[in-house]
């Protein structure tokens, strides 16, 4: 609360100072900012362009601290602002049958069924249907454990259908946020069309002063914005909070209705653009757009972890990436993925490559929290990505082998890293990036005619006998990852 409250105060005085100027102009129309008592030299334009800068990020950052604030402490925010939506306590586990989510409690859930029929304690089974449920059960719901199990494992049980629906319902939610968030200005436009004419005659009546207040006021609706944002984020946690033990395992409400609120932070940032844009001549566009990626990539934390969301987590790293130097956009036919320049692809190799060792810690020293787990799987999967794709391009421009003998060992370190914690994401990213890696120097540097279909033969029998040693002696893998693992 105390650096929310720092921004917010830094925000209120730049607020009051444009207020000010802008007032001035009102009464003076030919005022300018240099008739201040201030000697116009580099210490005053650093000073303006310190203004506009506290000016511009204040809001934003005011924002994102409010975030962080209120992932701690929701109760906080929950108290203060009144309730909007409703419906909080819908959770979708507790409308599907009786079903394990994981391992542990298809365990839990054999117990009890072993306590219903062989030990006859039907009041402990109960409970520990419940507990896993989150709902009272029945003891016809236990009796019918096996055959829930059975439909389960062949994907046949009535929990995989509704999940299936629920993601097909998530992905046209998060496609019509995107969607109004494009078409609301084309709409305003279209709407306000016939009375286009009508407005424009009554601005002729208005007072001049009074229409020229107005238009100074006009940039408190960023502060609303703003808010605005905030505002669908607190909405969103009361869907997690009322939860007893942590999230819905299932229920993607809280997130989706999060991303609302980033879609409104997004509009309040472009708008922040448009107000001070002019005044940031001198702002080069990659330093803006790395900061506009640093604040999505520091908006999407929070609420990660807030809503357990791996959505919200590759947003985290993704928007990181971006930061770094990463790229991706399509032009006509063609999809361009890369870096900028070689300054941003050593960022992104440097960045990435800590991000996938990041990754590689948390799942094998188990520093599983709530800040960590929602961010392992993209961490693995968008860092590795991002990492061998800037060793690639660097071993490519090189061309020469001690580049490429380099990201070779990435690949193979990576490769059977991965599979030894756990990591399956990075292992089929590395496996992918072998795969094109090994058909890229196929086509430029193997012999073509016989030797070619040699040296090809030759690898796959290798393959082959390397495989059936393996497959023949499973201690040598059983020790290997049991060491690995101590």
């Amino acid at each position: 609360m105390v650096a929310f409250a720092i921004f917010a105060v830094i925000g209120l005085i730049s607020e009051t100072i444009a207020l000010g100027l802008a007032m001035c102009k009102i009464v003076n129309p030919n005022f300018e900012l240099d008739q201040i008592n201030l000697d116009v030299d580099r210490g005053a334009t650093h000073y303006r362009a310190l203004m506009v800068v506290c000016k511009t990020l204040s809001a934003p950052v005011a924002t994102v601290a409010a975030t962080f604030c209120l992932a701690l402490r929701p109760q906080l925010f929950q108290a203060v602002l009144p309730a909007v939506f409703g419906h909080y306590g819908a959770q979708l586990h507790k409308a599907l049958p009786l079903h394990p989510k994981d391992i542990l409690e298809a365990f839990q859930l054999g117990t009890a069924y072993r306590m219903l029929t062989h030990e006859g304690n039907l009041t402990s089974a109960l409970d520990i249907g419940q507990q896993i449920a989150g709902r009272p059960v029945t003891e016809d719901e236990l009796r019918r454990i096996p055959q829930l199990m059975h439909e389960h494992m062949n994907h046949q049980d009535i929990v995989q259908q509704v999940l299936a629906a629920f993601s097909i319902v998530n992905t046209i939610w998060l496609v019509a946020i995107l969607g109004l968030l494009a078409t609301v200005g084309p709409f305003l436009y279209a709407l306000l069309k016939p009375l286009r004419g009508f407005l424009y005659h009554l601005s002729e009546v208005l007072l001049e002063y009074t229409i020229k207040i107005a238009k100074r006021l006009f940039p408190l609706s960023e502060m609303l914005l703003y808010t605005l944002s905030l505002y669908i984020l607190v909405e969103s946690s009361r869907y997690h909070h009322q939860l007893n033990h942590g999230v819905d395992a299932y229920g993607m409400t809280g997130a989706m209705t999060a991303c609302t609120g980033v879609a409104v932070f997004g509009a309040a940032w472009a708008y922040t653009t448009v107000l001070n844009g002019k005044q940031q001549h001198s702002v080069d566009v990659e330093y803006f757009m790395t900061l506009t990626w640093i604040l999505a990539s520091l908006l999407c934390l929070p609420l990660a972890y807030l809503h357990q969301s791996h959505l919200f987590g590759y947003g985290v790293v993704v928007a990181a990436s971006a930061a770094l130097g990463f790229s991706a956009f399509s032009s006509g036919l063609c999809t361009m993925i890369g870096f900028e320049s070689r300054d941003a692809l050593i960022r992104g190799a440097v960045g990435c490559g800590s991000m996938t060792a990041v990754a590689f810690v948390i799942q094998t020293f188990g520093f599983h929290n709530g800040w960590t787990t929602p961010l392992v799987e993209p961490l693995s999967v968008m860092g590795t990505s991002v990492y061998l794709l800037a060793l690639d391009i660097h071993a490519f421009l090189a061309r020469d082998w001690r580049s490429r003998g380099f990201f070779i060992a990435n690949l193979v370190v990576i490769t059977v890293g991965s599979h030894f914690v756990g990591l399956a994401g990075s292992a089929n990213v590395a496996k992918v990036f072998g795969s094109l890696f090994l058909f890229t120097v196929a086509c430029e540097k193997f012999p073509r005619g016989e030797a070619f279909k040699v040296w090809i033969f030759v690898m796959f029998a290798v393959l082959y006998g390397i495989s059936l040693y393996v497959s023949r002696n499973p201690e040598l893998v059983v020790s290997v990852v049991s060491g690995g693992r101590l």
